[in-house]
């Protein structure tokens, strides 16, 4: 094993047991086999204790070159890197190595594994709020509470189903149908002013409707009547969906509405995610 010692201050040598000579360093220190520790101490040095000959050669590429106590200047003036790579190195004091607290170096790729194992089990599903269920058996199975603190599993196409998306697939396929409700009506003849509603939903063909349609239709909507004293009137041509479902309000004033008499509403054709809707009309019939 071998140790530093340190050279009596202006000497520029010292002799070892064979009467060579031996240079200490810029720092005046030499590294000498710890049996002739008792012979360079007759020759004047000094044992520098609790520093090992590795840590004092790190110590020494430091300090020579002046840079013990401005490493950070060092760090700072250097070039920067903006994305390091696997086989990158820092720094690092070894508080567990032997000696304690020697200067290691730490490749960029294990920093990165280091971290992954850190942060794997810190960020936990459970730690991240989440919750894991055996009842999802396959891909693209939902859990789907049934009740305070209750799931069941649904299939994907269940699922849709759920959240209506199997109606969309069906409106994409061009499944869409404009159900005019009431399509007749019979109304006794009258001189009194009269209001009737007309309700127009999108549904499908098995009369679902198309919850997630929202839109005005300009022109959607037009009345005529075959009245020789009244009128019949709409405020807007334009067709308002809410949720899929349009309401028009037909007014007819006071005056004489005979029998055989028709109002007309006529709900026009539209086109609705590239699919033409066929129109249709509800027909008031005086008698």
């Amino acid at each position: 094993m071998s140790v530093i010692m340190q050279v009596p201050t202006g000497v520029s040598f010292v002799t070892d047991k064979t009467g060579a000579k031996v240079v200490p360093n810029a720092l005046g220190r030499i590294t000498v086999a710890q049996d002739d520790v008792g012979f360079y101490l007759m020759e004047g040095c000094s044992l520098i204790t609790g520093v090992e000959t590795d840590q004092e050669a790190e110590i020494d590429v430091l300090q020579a070159a002046g840079t013990l106590a401005g490493t950070g200047t060092l760090i700072n003036s250097a070039t920067g890197k903006t994305t390091p790579i696997d086989a990158d190195y820092l720094g690092l004091m070894d508080s567990a190595g032997t000696p304690a607290n020697i200067l290691k170096k730490l490749s960029w790729a294990n920093v990165k594994a280091t971290l992954k194992t850190y942060f794997d089990g810190l960020y936990t599903l459970a730690a991240l709020g989440g919750v894991g269920h055996a009842l999802a058996t396959a891909a693209n199975d939902f859990l789907v509470a049934s009740g305070a603190g209750a799931y069941v599993k649904k299939t994907l196409a269940e699922t849709k189903a759920i959240l209506g998306f199997t109606v969309y697939d069906k409106a994409l396929s061009g499944d869409l149908v404009f159900v005019i409700a009431p399509a007749t009506v019979a109304s006794a003849a009258t001189a009194a002013a009269w209001t009737r509603t007309v309700t127009i939903t999108l549904k499908t063909a098995a009369a679902e409707v198309h919850s997630w349609f929202n839109r005005a239709i300009a022109t959607g909507v037009a009345i005529a009547d075959t009245s020789t004293a009244g009128t019949a009137t709409i405020v807007s041509t334009t067709l308002t969906f809410v949720a899929g479902v349009a309401t028009v309000v037909i007014s007819g004033d006071a005056a004489a509405w005979l029998g055989t008499e028709t109002d007309t509403l006529t709900v026009a054709a539209a086109t609705i995610l590239g699919h033409t809707v066929a129109g249709g009309t509800s027909v008031e019939t005086f008698s």
